[in-house]
């Protein structure tokens, strides 16, 4: 059976416009910034997600990191003037990655091989982020919730980050479209 989406941010069980608008702002703030050699910092520009004072709220969950992120971007994008026309998830100059937080070990080998793109717990770059996702998935054992990051990888760091997901054993990274997830699936049904 293949697997359910339970919840997501933006929501996408009805319309993907919101995850349209938000991989538009990705991609417009990402590809301006992205440089070549420096994969480490060069995605990390907006606050960090995490602000200290932040760290004992209630209710911070992943997905609320990822719209805070979004919404830092947006602002970011609309301070400097500049504009995040709509595209089609299937024409992207970069392309789509999923990454399972409760999967990662942090061995640091995602971190080495793709020259700091990840960090030594295989969390892509926070500018990237795009949406967070719960699936409902059946497995032997019964159902099993999976959670994963969307993220956008700029063109300049495709290789760099496919020799990350290489290096990765317990492949908490993946491209989306190799990924057993809704979204995925969702995205291929989706016209375009």
């Amino acid at each position: 059976m293949p697997p359910r989406l339970l919840k997501s941010m933006p929501w996408c069980r009805s319309s993907l416009d919101l995850l349209r608008t938000t991989l538009a702002e990705a991609v417009a703030w990402c590809e301006a910034r992205a440089r070549d050699q420096d994969p480490r910092a060069s995605l990390r520009g907006l606050p960090d997600p995490v602000d200290v004072e932040e760290l004992g709220l209630l209710g911070l969950s992943p997905a609320n990191l990822v719209w805070k992120t979004s919404s830092r971007r947006f602002q970011a994008l609309k301070a400097a003037g500049l504009e995040a026309p709509l595209i089609e998830c299937g024409n992207l100059p970069g392309r789509l990655l999923v990454f399972a937080p409760d999967e990662e070990t942090a061995d640091g080998g995602a971190e080495l091989q793709s020259g700091g793109f990840f960090d030594v717990h295989n969390t892509p770059p926070w500018d990237t982020w795009v949406g967070y996702f719960d699936d409902l998935h059946e497995d032997p054992t019964g159902p099993v919730v999976r959670s994963y990051l969307l993220a956008y990888v700029p063109a300049v760091f495709v290789s760099r980050v496919a020799d990350g997901i290489a290096a990765n054993p317990e492949q908490c990274i993946q491209w989306l479209e190799d990924s057993d997830t809704s979204l995925a699936a969702l995205l291929a049904r989706a016209p375009t």
